[in-house]
């Protein structure tokens, strides 16, 4: 502050001019005040903005490194419905020529004399108590397992084929979602000052 003996209405230093640098003397040392501040203010944001960086770049990071596991993962499921598809078509395959042999001839008369039920002699042979011939029975009971399985081999085929295109699909989406992630971060390194 200017020294106060020197003032007066008369002299260089009116009392309006001290006045003046007096207000002028306390805005410097609040503007002095206000700059350390805001300099303070400057250094806090700009590391909590380089550690908000660098939180998003490790959220991306850890984002893309578990897309790469659940891919793995999923190259696996699909590796694994395969080998079931195929096992089950297998099983369709077999229990369907099963099923034809079991069926056995289209027509009566392709059917060899030996083998039919209703011959003379096994109508003679089965009006006799206990000798019934059952075989007949078994045949037509084992026919119908065979058709309820090829319906279930054949349920069970559709359900792994519709897995199939559901982890195709999942797989395709990951990787997009990979390609996307991958492509965020590279813009983000392109357009940022830090590594």
């Amino acid at each position: 502050p200017p020294d106060t003996d020197n003032v007066g209405p008369l002299n260089a230093m009116t009392p309006e001019a001290y006045e003046a640098l007096k207000h002028a003397d306390e805005a410097m040392s609040t503007t002095a005040e206000l700059a350390c501040e805001s300099r303070e203010t400057t250094k806090k944001v700009a590391a909590a903005q380089d550690e908000a960086r660098k939180a998003v770049a490790r959220a991306l990071e850890q984002k893309m490194a578990e897309t790469a596991a659940l891919s793995q993962k999923l190259r696996l499921s699909i590796t694994d419905n395969r080998n079931s598809l195929h096992k089950t078509q297998r099983h369709y395959d077999r229990t369907n020529y099963s099923y034809s042999v079991n069926r056995g001839a289209e027509e009566y008369h392709s059917i060899p004399l030996g083998e039919r039920l209703d011959r003379p002699l096994m109508r003679v042979y089965q009006r006799h108590p206990g000798t019934q011939v059952p075989e007949a029975g078994y045949i037509r009971k084992d026919h119908e397992k065979l058709a309820d399985s090829l319906y279930n081999s054949s349920r069970h085929v559709a359900a792994l084929k519709f897995n199939r295109e559901n982890l195709d699909a999942n797989l395709k989406d990951k990787k997009a979602a990979l390609d996307v992630d991958s492509e965020i971060c590279r813009m983000r390194r392109a357009k940022s000052f830090y590594v």
